[in-house]
């Protein structure tokens, strides 16, 4: 409206704080985005690396410095590099497979190489966060490297596909039920060796990609058959992002040149993507507790190769969403409502407004912004505010961010500018309105309902 001030926006830099990295500024909605967060203690290629959900962190074991084989046992939780000493631990080695075992609470590792044979081993060794534990099942698959190994959640089984020995492709399939192996006497894809697969929880079935030729096909297997669901863009490394539900293919197409490419269980999309590994595979594993994938060393390939330390995060694009959730309390004008204006998401760079309302004559009003709506600091959530004379009202959420709100009429408006911030992509944040000066309670406050925005790029 001509003449009215315009109402206060607020950039959320206050929960960006450990944001590195800012998007450019005409955002593309199917942008990925890298971001190198570390270097690994050493250069490394050729390393197991598997997912500890339980523990919240990434562990690798075995490749090679350069040097030769390894047997050193690294984690990391997030923010820093953790070397372990282990009093027991399997011998160094190349191209071996780590998953992490749900139903044993481990990490498993089988196979791989010391370098010095194109044999390969049958070893199995099992990972507490504190020793290795070398297992000895009745039945087990014969020596490899360079397999398949992923744990399927849905059947609480690891699955072994492939490998190579002797520089003859496997193309058998194991599973381990946490006390001993069997085979499965069914036709399965015919590339063998491929250390790049994954499993897709949402439907169930454990995808591997691999072949001789370009473009390599997909398969999946679901316990019982194979299925060739097709070519894909590439074939080098891939994890599954369970949040989002898609599956991450990272891949060099040639020479000096990558690409990142996402199957949303039917079709790939290759994506634009900035600052991405310049490493030839690094291994990839999507770490829950903080929504991103994370890739960690392998071999930088130019007129020669050589091993990396670089560590990087991949935040792929994410739709963005805002749900009204709860219920306020009565007000003088009645019960206040909080929810954003049609049209309007929380997408980086964009605005999304927000209307509470009805509000009394009178009266002004606040809205309080945080992460969580679990709790606030030691107080559960939500949390009633009788005790303080507001009542019948509740506080949603934590509270890390105030603004006061301008009034039009009897709604107040709250228009909030999401930062481009690779960080953000992905985050969860809580909205709720007060207002203050309302005589229906001894507190002269009133509460809206509260709303959910998830920080999406389109």
């Amino acid at each position: 409206m001509r003449g009215m001030k315009e109402p206060p926006r607020i950039h959320l830099l206050a929960l960006a704080a450990t944001a590195a990295v800012s998007l450019a500024p005409n955002l593309d909605a199917q942008l990925g985005v890298w971001r190198k967060i570390s270097d690994m203690p050493d250069i490394r290629a050729s390393h197991a690396m598997a997912y500890d959900s339980a523990r919240g962190v990434v562990v690798v074991f075995g490749g090679s410095s350069g040097l030769g084989a390894t047997n050193d046992t690294l984690e990391w939780n997030g923010s820093e590099w953790i070397q372990l000493e282990p009093l027991d631990r399997p011998p160094p080695l190349l191209d071996s497979a780590m998953a992490y075992d749900e139903a044993l609470g481990q990490c498993v590792l089988f196979g791989g190489s010391d370098g010095s044979t194109t044999f390969g081993t049958d070893g199995m060794w099992a990972w507490d966060g504190a020793n290795w534990t070398e297992l000895h099942p009745r039945t087990r698959p014969p020596i490899r490297h360079s397999e398949a190994l992923v744990f399927d959640s849905a059947r609480q089984v690891l699955v072994l596909f492939g490998g190579r020995t002797a520089g003859v492709r496997l193309t058998d399939t194991w599973e381990w039920d946490g006390t001993n192996w069997t085979e499965l006497a069914v036709a399965g894809p015919p590339f063998g060796e491929t250390k790049t697969s994954t499993f897709d929880s949402l439907r169930a079935r454990t995808l591997v990609v691999g072949g001789t030729v370009t473009p390599h096909d997909m398969w999946s297997w679901d316990g019982s058959v194979w299925e060739n669901l097709g070519p894909t863009p590439g074939g080098s490394t891939m994890a599954y992002d369970a949040r989002r539900d898609r599956v991450v293919l990272f891949y060099n197409l040639f020479f000096q040149t990558w690409q990142t490419s996402e199957f949303d269980g039917v079709e790939w999309t290759t994506l634009s993507h900035i600052n991405p590994p310049s490493t030839r595979a690094p291994p990839l594993v999507y770490d829950e507790q903080r929504g991103v994938i994370v890739a960690a060393g392998d071999l930088v390939c130019g007129y020669r190769c050589y091993s990396a330390a670089d560590v990087y995060e991949y935040r792929g694009p994410f739709l963005a969403s805002f749900d009204p959730l709860g219920v306020g309390c009565a007000g003088s004008a009645g019960v206040p409502t909080l929810d954003a204006d049609p049209g309007f998401l929380p997408i980086t760079g964009r605005e999304i407004n927000f209307s509470i309302g009805p509000l009394a004559p009178g009266t002004a009003a606040a809205g309080v912004m945080g992460t969580s709506a679990l709790s606030w600091g030691p107080i559960p959530l939500p949390a009633s505010l009788d005790p303080i004379g507001a009542t019948g009202c509740s506080l949603y959420t934590s509270i890390e961010v105030t603004i006061p709100l301008v009034i039009v009429g009897d709604t107040a408006r709250w228009n909030l500018v999401i930062p481009q911030l690779a960080v953000l992509v992905g985050a969860d944040l809580y909205h709720q309105g007060f207002v203050i000066g309302d005589p229906i309670n001894p507190a002269g406050i009133v509460t809206s309902n509260y709303g959910r925005s998830v920080i999406g790029t389109y």
